[in-house]
């Protein structure tokens, strides 16, 4: 048994440490022919990446084991052995192949919408806009109103009590936004299969027959109407709150949520497999909501998301240092003087 004054550390085959040096066959890897468009792999769990795309809020919310082919890390886990790992050939591959990065976008896009946020193009910034003036006027969205007051669990959308604990993610994602998990509380066996609907201890049953909510976070908080909060930079779009974020800030806009680990987790992939101003853009977006005075994200949550996104590289939000991103990061540095120089010559 680890004792409690031990955290959980993030577990590093030593072959990935030195750079796959004795990688020399021909298999690709797992995350590279599963983001291939061309090959479409499945994962070890028989899904592919479509497949899990196309999966409704509730099972996101409620599977453990896909987060971490999604987006997948430089760092292993002593707990989840099939999860695959990041080497420097994973991300040489997804950092020179456009079509490997596209389809990682969409999986960003997918964990965006799950989360409550959007990219926007510019006419759905004018409409946003008008909205906004129209309910600081007073005049507020009916349906937005009734989405407020008559959540349900029939929907794909599940909000949850602010006050009951939440259920957490595997113990590797523990591990990755610094949790203990002597801490935290231990994760269900059982998955409710596709189509099932999972019994939820926040909610009790109307006499209609409809599951509906018995408390929920929109009772307290006082959000803003939809609106843009991350402004549009470079390549990438603005990024908005969903028409119906209220709802799905439900799944994580709490003082903690396994959601919190994902986000982590999702932050530093990005960064590591070459989309970094995506990974800054979210990174703003969670930040704005960490700092709106109606949201209670503990601290600590906020300061994982700070490292995953600020650290370098080669340093994991929990400490360790992978070995191999080290080198990279040395052959980054040393291009760059290379090329630095070569401008100063011209002049």
């Amino acid at each position: 048994m680890v004792p409690p004054a031990k955290r959980f550390k993030f577990f590093r085959p030593q072959a990935e440490d030195e750079d796959e040096a004795t990688s020399t066959e021909d298999t690709v890897p797992l995350i590279i022919r599963f983001y291939d468009p061309g090959e479409k792999a499945r994962d070890h769990s028989d899904r592919t990446l479509d497949d899990i795309l196309d999966w409704e809020d509730r099972r996101l919310e409620h599977c453990h084991n896909y987060i971490q082919i999604l987006f997948p890390l430089p760092e292993g886990s002593p707990f989840n052995f099939e999860a695959p790992i990041i080497t420097r050939r994973v991300m040489d591959a997804f950092r020179s192949r456009p079509a490997l990065r596209m389809r990682l976008v969409e999986s960003f896009v997918r964990m965006l919408e799950f989360f409550g946020f959007e990219f926007v193009d510019e006419e759905e910034i004018a409409r946003l806009e008008a909205k906004k003036e129209k309910t600081y006027a007073g005049e507020n969205d009916p349906v937005e109103e009734k989405i407020e007051t008559n959540v349900t669990v029939g929907s794909m959308e599940v909000v949850k009590e602010a006050e009951t604990a939440q259920a957490t993610e595997s113990m590797d994602e523990n591990t990755e936004a610094g949790a203990s998990p002597q801490t935290q509380p231990q994760p269900t066996d059982v998955e409710p299969t596709e189509g099932e609907t999972p019994v939820d201890p926040t909610v009790a049953p109307s006499s209609a027959g409809e599951v509906t909510t018995t408390s929920s976070l929109l009772d307290d908080f006082e959000y803003p109407p939809a609106a843009i909060i991350v402004p549009a930079k470079g390549k990438i779009p603005a990024l908005a709150l969903s028409h119906n974020y209220r709802r799905k800030f439900g799944n994580w806009a709490v003082y903690f949520d396994h959601n919190h680990l994902r986000i982590t987790r999702i932050l530093r992939c990005l960064r590591v497999l070459g989309l970094q101003e995506e990974a800054e853009a979210f990174y703003s977006a969670l930040k704005w909501t960490y700092e709106y005075p109606e949201v209670r994200i503990n601290e600590k949550s906020m300061i994982f998301w700070t490292r995953a996104m600020k650290r370098p590289l080669s340093v994991s939000p929990d400490g360790d240092e992978i070995r191999w991103l080290q080198k990279w990061e040395l052959e980054m540095e040393k291009a760059a003087e290379k090329e630095a120089g070569k401008e100063v010559e011209k002049v």
